[in-house]
């Protein structure tokens, strides 16, 4: 699968996939994979911009998506673009990250979901410069 070697110039194709395809299992694998995209391999221009509509996607897919299983690796691929974008020093994009996953937490239907999107707000919370 594409989205699992973390090459960006499948970004678009992988964006597309995890937001629209018809296989829950398809959706759910580019989701998770948007976390783990090779930032680094995208000119410096192209990052930040990148990053911002991989986040985009990500909560739309968390807010939107009848699969928790696709919700659950949307939050994980949001936990890895939270991660790249701190790295990156653009700590200010990832505000509607935690926003996103602290909604999850309080009204998600999936046990599962709300306890990875908890540990994902533990874990950016203890990874964020005060």
């Amino acid at each position: 699968m594409l989205a699992g070697i973390g090459d960006p110039r499948g970004l678009d194709l992988i964006l597309e996939t995890a937001a629209e395809d018809f296989s829950l299992s398809v959706r759910r694998a580019a989701a998770r994979g948007l976390g783990a995209i090779q930032w680094e391999r995208l000119e410096a221009s192209q990052r930040q911009p990148a990053q911002v509509q991989s986040r985009d996607t990500l909560l739309e897919i968390v807010k939107n998506d009848s699969e928790w299983v696709v919700r659950y690796a949307a939050i994980v691929g949001l936990q890895g673009v939270a991660n790249a974008l701190t790295e990156e020093g653009s700590v200010d994009l990832i505000s509607p990250i935690l926003e996103g996953l602290q909604h999850l937490v309080a009204a998600d239907v999936a046990l599962a979901v709300k306890a990875r999107a908890d540990w994902a707000i533990s874990q950016l919370s203890e990874s964020s410069p005060s």
